[in-house]
């Protein structure tokens, strides 16, 4: 999905922070751990494989400071990203529908001619020259 519009753009940000965020900050409080590289290398895995996989020791190396500059900031993108869902349902209450869409019954049916498969012809008028 593609959207041009700057507010939308944060918002999808937003929401995908909020999605992610629970689950980087439960394992940033677990502390170092193992991680299992998958599939060849493309999937990761805090389970051991069914494959066996490559066990990868793992460590974040960030300073305290900076994971709580980090945890903050998702704190502000997830109130930032349900503030935006409150504007926008209170867009769609008041408009009746999802904003900026129309439903599909304030779409006219389409007229006659335009379910046609062929051009309309055109009126020729022929005219013949004295001679």
């Amino acid at each position: 999905m593609t959207c041009g519009h700057p507010v939308a753009h944060r918002w999808l940000l937003a929401a995908l922070l909020a999605a992610i965020a629970p689950a980087a900050a439960a394992q940033s409080a677990a502390g170092p751990g193992t991680v299992w590289r998958c599939d060849d290398g493309r999937v990761y895995s805090d389970a051991a494989c069914r494959d066996g996989g490559v066990q990868l020791e793992v460590q974040d190396s960030r300073s305290a400071a900076e994971m709580q500059a980090a945890r903050s900031l998702a704190r502000r993108e997830m109130a930032l990203a349900a503030r935006l869902a409150r504007e926008r349902e209170g867009r769609e209450a008041a408009t009746g529908g999802l904003a900026g869409f129309r439903t599909s019954s304030s779409v006219a049916a389409p007229s006659r001619s335009a379910s046609r498969s062929e051009p309309p012809r055109r009126q020729v008028r022929l005219v013949r020259s004295g001679g």
